[in-house]
């Protein structure tokens, strides 16, 4: 009994779950900004605090924090939209100035470094051209003359030149022999004759080809000839293609989900105002409703105090890595460095990737430099130090054990809350999966699945 009870509790927590994942996931246009707005009233709220510890009212406070957003963010927009027009501009020209630029790098690659390739190149070279056989005839040529030979039966007349100049009521005469005679009867391998005549080109009945819906495509007598071969000389340029393709996919994906975001501004703004106004009296109205020793209310408490202390380490971070990017990629000549390095901003909050995927245009811009090779290694060299020193040497200073998660739940949530939140999931998929986290552990039934999605097992003879 007790074992089938458990058994529904889980099944009912999971149905739970789904429902209310399928919920966020319908709703996605309201459930982001709702969460966009939870997490910077979250953060600001201290600041909120410090104004009003200095004896400004409640309204006025409010009214400083959010002009210093509106310039912040006024600032940022302006920026990002003119370098973003700029990179637009440039795209297009984007693939020919790096085929230019890899021109003299594809010819010493090709001769230096790929002499297997020069001799599949050869090889097929060799393949397109015909092959002479043992009588000095080309293979090609008497695959033609077979063609030839079925198309027309007619046979030719030798008509001597003295025939252009004869009057017309003359009869023309040759030197040949009598035409031949009829050709046999032609008849089957049973020795029966045929009823139809072959047209040109075409199959015989009873022919197991016959019903092939791909025979007659061939019945002209055309032959099945290979692909073209791309030589190993063109692999660059269509390296360059394929760069612009997927830069323009990738932008694009990347500007309509910040555009949505940016839609929602105003939405935003109108949210954190009222939660900071809220925020003074919010812990008053949840210990008299919930009561002083109520554990929800302390784990409330730990949940506001991690993803506080989390944004503003992460927000310190992140603004410390996109200033040493940008003064890399402009030490670098790079284009649009500020750009490169706002995007790098953003990023920082992706875990596991998000640093990859922020060095690709970079990288890709480098491409077009006096020295490509070179410019796109030292880019990338310094994209790894640089997120190195901030994840490795920064971050751990200041937070410690750092998120409490596996590497593996990490990613997992960065899927899972980009999946059901898009862009802006994949932004706040750490401090969410935090919250999660925070939840169970402080459910009895279900601690243990925050055990499992700790980065550290518990010591021996510790249960959860």
């Amino acid at each position: 009994m007790n074992n089938n009870a458990l058994i529904s509790r889980y099944l009912l927590i999971a149905a739970a779950f789904v429902i209310v994942i399928a919920g966020l996931r319908a709703a996605n246009a309201l459930a982001v900004p709702f969460l966009l707005a939870t997490f910077f009233a979250i953060v600001l709220s201290p600041l909120m605090q410090v104004l009003r510890d200095k004896g400004l009212p409640a309204s006025l406070s409010l009214i400083v924090i959010i002009v210093v957003c509106l310039g912040v963010s006024g600032s940022l927009s302006y920026l990002i939209g003119s370098s973003i027009n700029q990179f637009r501009q440039s795209l297009a020209d984007l693939p020919k100035r790096i085929e230019t630029n890899l021109e003299p790098l594809r010819e010493e690659w090709y001769a230096d470094w790929l002499p297997i390739g020069r001799k599949i190149d050869e090889e097929n070279e060799s393949e397109d051209l015909p092959e002479e056989n043992e009588s000095g005839d080309s293979e090609g040529g008497s695959k033609q003359e077979g063609i030839d030979s079925r198309q027309d039966t007619t046979p030719e007349l030798n008509v001597p030149k003295n025939v252009e100049s004869a009057s017309e009521d003359q009869p023309v005469t040759t030197d040949d022999p009598e035409p031949p005679l009829a050709e046999e009867e032609r008849t089957s391998p049973e020795g029966e004759p045929f009823d139809e005549e072959l047209p040109d080109g075409g199959l015989l009945e009873g022919d197991p080809l016959a019903d092939d819906p791909l025979a007659g495509a061939f019945s002209d007598g055309q032959e099945l000839t290979n692909p073209p071969r791309r030589s190993l000389r063109e692999v660059p340029s269509s390296l360059a293609a394929d760069l612009q393709q997927m830069t323009t996919r990738y932008f694009r994906d990347l500007l309509s989900g910040l555009a949505n975001v940016l839609s929602n501004t105003f939405i935003i703004l109108i949210t954190v105002a009222f939660m900071l106004l809220e925020a003074s009296r919010f812990p008053a109205k949840l210990r008299a409703a919930l009561g002083d020793n109520n554990p929800v209310l302390s784990n409330i408490q730990q949940i506001v105090a991690d993803v506080r202390r989390y944004m503003v380490i992460k927000s310190m971070t992140s603004a410390l890595t996109g200033i040493l990017v940008s003064t890399l990629l402009m030490v670098l000549e790079i284009p649009y460095p500020f750009l490169w390095g706002l995007l790098a901003v953003l990023f920082n909050f992706v875990p596991n990737i998000g640093s990859i995927i922020a060095s690709i245009p970079a990288i890709l811009l480098a491409l077009i430099s006096e020295d490509p090779v070179a410019t796109a290694t030292l880019v990338a060299v310094g994209y790894v130090i640089i997120n190195c020193f901030i994840s490795y040497a920064i971050e751990p200073r200041f937070m410690g054990q750092g998120l409490g998660l596996s590497t593996l739940v990490v990613f997992l949530s960065l899927v899972f809350w980009g999946w059901v939140l898009g862009p802006v999931g994949m932004l706040l998929s750490a401090p969410l999966t935090m919250i999660v986290k925070i939840t169970l552990e402080n459910s009895e039934d279900l601690k243990w699945l925050a055990v499992m999605m700790g980065s550290k097992a518990p010591e021996p003879g510790v249960r959860s």
